[in-house]
């Protein structure tokens, strides 16, 4: 009789599935049930009459992205002609995922209409905002059951999220709903109306975060985001918080560097330094750790530009042109088929030097960066004001390129040490100062 029976408090969480043609409901919720949905439900109670979501008491159903349409029987002023039916202190929660909920008999001027909603007893009103109700005019408070307005916010969208009713596959109307809510989004953008923009691409992200374009609507969120006056710390916050799924991992990737992005413009050099240096560590490609090498070069300019003074402008231009030409490089390589053309690389450091230690002075470890113009045997060690060796940071063969070494001087008293950078009979050094 009925499509779904949510019954004893189960959490149901279900997506993507097509409920029509039922005798009686679509969906039964009953008790303490509820879930996170996905359906069209359409076509269901059209003979035996039914509703095409029919709540009982004590259930409270989260419809996320549904369309409940064109249920029950063809009766004006009758419970069995709703789209949904609310018995008891049942409630429902639509606000803000973009439900289609209309009926094309719905209409007429109060007297002898169909019911959208038909509820009775303690329900005080529905939010329903972001929620499409059959009429850009609409709703109007006759389509709800008793008369008067149990509906607040209710018309904030003028048509349906989806695209096609007919479709046999409820993944094809998945997409076609998210091509709809990117379209709307963008009209928002381009209009101005960015605060409207905001919550679709949020919906966008937590909808349909594997589908190509959510990496856009991130970029999109995240402007308009700024751009209205959002606060940076709850930007960073929404994204430290969001979680991808499992084929999400192209907008894992972006968020990973727009939020070291963020962290750079909260002024938070550390974090976005310690973040970056991660993925420099353990990148997911060679690109991937030559575009974390770059921003972190950004991040010490940036530093440089605030005054910082235990950063050096010395060689930073160099790493950003080095390295950009590196994954020109690396592209290339891929497109071509592993094909490796020697004159794409370019940009190789023109000199032998140590080019900055960072932090300086430091507690417990700081970064050495060294450049190499050419494969060199080398010797990398910090020496004690004395004169004597007390780590060796690196000894034998390295590769021409950037260079990073991290020291870690736990153990090691305060006061100043030498690191020393020699090959083939040349020496560069710097001074670092440790405060424990």
């Amino acid at each position: 009789d009925d499509g779904f029976w949510l019954d004893d408090s189960w959490d149901a969480e279900c997506e993507d599935f097509l409920i029509s043609g039922n005798e009686d409901d679509g969906m039964y919720v009953d008790d303490d049930a509820g879930g996170n949905l996905f359906f069209i439900i359409t076509d269901n109670g059209e003979e035996d009459g039914g509703n095409g979501v029919y709540i009982n008491t004590g259930a409270d159903p989260y419809f996320g992205g549904s369309s409940i349409h064109d249920n029950g029987m063809d009766l004006v002023e009758d419970a069995r002609s709703a789209e949904i039916r609310i018995i008891g202190d049942g409630q429902l929660t639509i606000s803000g995922h973009h439900n289609d909920i209309f009926d094309e008999d719905v209409e007429g001027d109060g007297e002898g209409t169909e019911y959208l909603i038909y509820h009775v007893d303690e329900l005080d009103y529905i939010e329903g905002d972001d929620t499409y109700w059959g009429d850009e005019d609409g709703p109007q408070w006759w389509w709800f059951h008793p008369s008067g307005n149990p509906a607040n916010n209710l018309n904030l969208m003028t048509e349906s999220t989806f695209i096609n009713f007919e479709t046999e596959s409820v993944a094809d109307a998945r997409v076609g709903r998210m091509e709809r809510l990117f379209s709307e989004a963008r009209e928002y953008t381009i209009t101005g109306h960015r605060d409207r923009a905001i919550p679709i691409y949020r919906q966008i992200l937590s909808d349909y975060p594997t589908h190509p374009k959510a990496t856009t609507a991130m970029r999109k969120l995240h402007g308009c985001w700024l751009r209205t006056g959002g606060s940076l710390p709850d930007l960073i916050e929404y994204f430290e918080d969001f979680e991808c799924p499992e084929g999400a991992e192209r907008l894992s990737n972006e968020i990973f560097y727009i939020l070291a992005k963020d962290y750079m413009l909260n002024n938070n050099y550390d974090l976005a330094e310690r973040s970056l240096r991660s993925r420099v560590t353990d990148p997911l490609s060679i690109n991937d750790s030559l575009r974390a090498l770059i921003d972190l070069h950004h991040v010490a300019i940036s530093r440089i530009e605030d005054g910082d003074p235990r950063c050096s402008i010395d060689g930073v231009a160099s790493q950003v042109q080095y390295h950009e030409g590196m994954i020109e490089y690396y592209s290339s390589l891929q497109e071509s088929g592993g094909e490796i053309n020697n004159q794409k690389i370019t940009h190789l450091p023109q000199d032998f030097a140590i080019t900055q230690t960072y932090p300086n002075p430091f507690n417990c470890s700081t970064s050495i960066h060294y450049n190499l113009n050419t494969e060199k045997n080398l010797k990398l060690a910090i020496y004690d004001i004395r004169g004597r060796e007390i780590a060796l940071l690196h000894d034998g063969l390295k590769d021409a390129g950037f260079h990073t070494i991290t020291w870690n001087a736990t153990g090691q008293a305060s006061g100043v040490y030498l690191v020393k950078l020699e090959a083939d009979g040349k020496l560069s050094s710097m001074k670092l100062t440790l405060i424990q």
